[in-house]
């Protein structure tokens, strides 16, 4: 069974999201460093840091996975945004490297009109921009491209476009890495229902990503059917992928030593409970 964990909130700060992943039997965590819908830093001091470290180390929690917030957009041509996105891009992976996070998972955004090309060239510009500022200063935090919904002019729905854009970094790919999220391939049409498309979605992802290069999964069922393209998390199991897929998902001996993260509805900690209770009895 792969290590699994939930996006938690740090509103009660860094050491208390530790203090909800124990409460709910996580393995691994996920968390924003700020605001996600704002773009003013969250003041992060050196106690609070401290305190996180220490307490992470005692619940054994592996890995601990940052998220990008939710503002920025690496593929759009707005230079006023893109100059915002690329601020919090640096400021928020040099907070994931400061508490020790292991990743730091990236949405590539939006190319709004001008094209795939060019927006996979401006998400790599990005990265390449970030990875050069902080040359010799990477610390343990990788950088983790994550696949799209393909809702409007999103980038990244198709392992392929993942693909080139790390391709696109020469030397600077070391760096990075992927996380799939299991919705958003639904929604972007890969099928992986029954053993026979599991198997086709696995020798995919090896041939066009390396497994090897995927550090995470995003385990959410979709709210609405494969294909239509639209972002809709639901409780795993209860949606358009289905119990069975899962089960095969999560045992699956060249899927299963990835650890994953679920982003499924909640209105509080029963609703994390029951998820990660029926992943586990899977």
């Amino acid at each position: 069974m792969m290590r699994i964990g939930f996006h938690l909130s740090i509103s009660g700060g860094l050491p208390a999201a530790v203090d909800a992943a124990e409460r709910l039997g996580c393995r691994a965590v996920q968390i924003f460093v700020r605001n996600p819908r704002q773009w003013k830093n969250r003041h992060l001091d050196d106690g609070e840091i401290q305190a996180f470290r220490r307490r992470r180390r005692q619940a054994a929690l592996w890995p601990v996975v940052v998220h990008l917030s939710y503002l920025p957009n690496l593929a759009g041509h707005d230079e006023r945004i893109r100059e915002k996105s690329l601020r919090a891009l640096k400021e928020e992976w040099r907070l994931a490297r400061h508490i020790g996070a292991d990743y730091l998972v990236v949405h590539c955004g939006h190319h709004h009109g001008l094209g795939l090309d060019k927006g996979h060239e401006r998400v790599a510009e990005a990265l390449a921009w970030v990875l050069t500022e902080n040359e010799g200063n990477h610390g343990p935090t990788r950088i983790l491209l994550e696949n799209a919904a393909g809702q409007g002019t999103e980038v990244g729905s198709s392992l392929g476009e993942l693909r080139r854009i790390r391709d696109l970094l020469g030397p600077l790919s070391v760096h990075v890495g992927y996380c799939v999220d299991t919705a958003h391939a639904a929604a972007a049409g890969y099928r992986f229902r029954t053993r026979e498309e599991l198997e086709r979605f696995v020798a995919e992802l090896d041939a066009i990503l390396g497994l090897h290069r995927v550090a995470l999964w995003h385990l959410n069922d979709s709210k609405v059917p494969v294909g239509k393209r639209v972002d809709r998390h639901w409780h795993v199991g209860c949606g358009a992928i289905g119990r069975e897929a899962f089960r095969r998902f999560v045992h699956h001996p060249r899927l299963k030593s990835i650890p994953a993260i679920m982003e499924t509805p909640k209105k509080g900690d029963q609703d994390d409970l029951e998820n990660l209770a029926r992943v586990l009895s899977l």
